[in-house]
């Protein structure tokens, strides 16, 4: 049995459909820890972040121990030419009706503690977690932090 005749369709050159290219960011590697202590991935990438400028103390307790009243936690003590910064972690962007951001009553304990320890620090810093977002915007929120 005979095939049956088939013109030959010449056929151009094929186009080329450019594809995305997916430029993956460096990965980080965080281990859930901070100077052995549990962190969050903000205060991670912050600690991180902030190692070059000087020595810190992550998770300072302050007016006694935890569960007594009164009790309360900073996230980070720097402690930076000649400079001693106390800063929290603010990881929620929800502020109840009425409040304005950045008015933290629990800031006075803080402080009142810190000042017991000898630090005399004029404010506690808050940060907020969007600003340790990425191991790029950490640097960069460090670099401002101690400038």
């Amino acid at each position: 049995m005979k095939k049956a005749f088939q013109y030959k369709i010449p056929r151009g050159a094929r186009k080329v459909i450019p594809t995305a290219v997916h430029i993956s960011k460096e990965k980080e590697n965080l281990s859930g820890q901070v100077n052995g202590y549990s962190a969050s991935e903000p205060e991670e990438r912050l600690a991180n972040a902030s190692r070059r400028y000087g020595d810190f103390i992550f998770q300072v307790d302050l007016n006694g121990y935890p569960g007594q009243p009164g009790h309360k936690t900073l996230d980070f003590l720097f402690i930076s030419r000649g400079r001693v910064l106390a800063v929290e972690v603010d990881e929620t962007s929800f502020i109840h009706r009425g409040e304005i951001s950045g008015q933290d009553p629990d800031d006075l304990l803080r402080l009142d503690g810190l000042a017991k320890y000898g630090y005399t620090v004029d404010k506690i810093i808050h940060i907020d977690a969007t600003k340790v977002a990425d191991k790029d915007i950490a640097q960069r929120t460090a670099q401002e932090l101690f400038e």
